[in-house]
C-alpha cells in the first residue's frame, strides 16, 4: 500500500491537457457513415496522407457513431505514426477526447491508445514530443509512467460516466468481459499493486465531470 500511497497523489495531479477547440455543427448519420466508408476505401487504397485527414474528421465531429469513434481514433493514430508525424499524437487525442468527455467508449479507446502507443520522445523548448525525433536538439525521455498515469485518469472518468449509463461497463469486445475497473489492473499485466490501486480509486469520493452533469 505504501507504493499506492506514492502514486494516487501523482495520478490526481496530473494535468488534463485538453485543447480547447469549437467542435462546430455535428454531422448528421448519414454524412458520417458516407465519411467513414470514404475513409475505408482511401485506406485500402494506400493513401494514407488522405484517409489520416478523413479519420481524423470523423474522430472530432461530434456526431460521430459513439460506439465506432474510438475506432475512429484508433485509425487516425495509426496513419500519423505512419507518416511519422506521432509528434502530432498526444493533441489530436486530447482534441477528441474534448469533443467526446461524456462517451465512455471513446474514453476508454483513448485510454488504451495511450497505453499503446510509442512510449517516448523528446523534450523540446518545455514540451514533449513523442516518437523519433530529427535532430541534435531537445532531450530524450521515456513516457511509459507518464502515459500510463493518463491511461489510468481515462479508465477512471470513463467508469464514473459509464456507471450513470448502463448497470455494469463491459469491455469493448467479449461475450462476458469483466467491469472495466478490472480492465485498469489487465492494463498493467494483472499487478496485484495495481489491482489495488483500481479499487483505491474506486472508493474515491465522487466529483462532478465538467460539461456532463455527472459525477465522476
Amino acid at each position: 500500500m505504501r507504493h499506492i500511497r506514492l502514486i494516487l497523489p501523482v495520478l490526481l495531479a496530473i494535468p488534463v491537457a485538453i485543447v480547447l477547440m469549437g467542435a462546430g455543427e455535428p454531422s448528421t448519420p448519414e454524412e458520417i457513415d458516407l465519411l467513414r466508408k470514404k475513409a475505408e476505401k482511401t485506406m485500402r487504397d494506400g493513401n494514407i496522407k488522405e484517409a489520416c485527414d478523413l479519420y481524423q474528421k470523423l474522430a472530432l465531429d461530434p456526431g460521430d457513431n459513439p460506439v465506432l469513434v474510438g475506432n475512429d481514433l484508433n485509425q487516425a493514430i495509426a496513419c500519423l505514426n505512419q507518416l511519422n508525424r506521432a509528434n502530432e499524437n498526444d493533441s489530436f487525442r486530447e482534441k477528441v477526447v474534448n469533443v467526446h468527455s461524456n462517451n465512455w467508449r471513446l474514453l476508454y479507446a483513448a485510454a488504451q491508445s495511450y497505453f499503446n502507443d510509442q512510449h517516448y520522445g523528446t523534450i523540446i523548448a518545455g514540451e514533449f514530443q513523442r516518437g523519433p525525433h530529427r535532430g541534435g536538439d531537445g532531450k530524450w525521455v521515456n513516457s511509459f509512467e507518464r502515459d500510463r498515469a493518463r491511461a489510468l485518469q481515462l479508465m477512471v472518468l470513463a467508469m464514473g460516466i459509464g456507471e450513470a449509463q448502463v448497470e455494469s461497463l463491459p469491455a469493448l469486445a467479449g461475450n462476458n468481459p469483466p467491469p472495466l475497473f478490472v480492465d485498469v489492473a489487465d492494463l498493467h499485466g494483472r499487478n496485484d499493486e495495481y489491482a489495488r490501486l483500481g479499487r483505491v480509486l474506486r472508493r474515491l469520493p465522487r466529483r462532478k465531470v465538467p460539461g456532463s452533469g455527472m459525477k465522476r
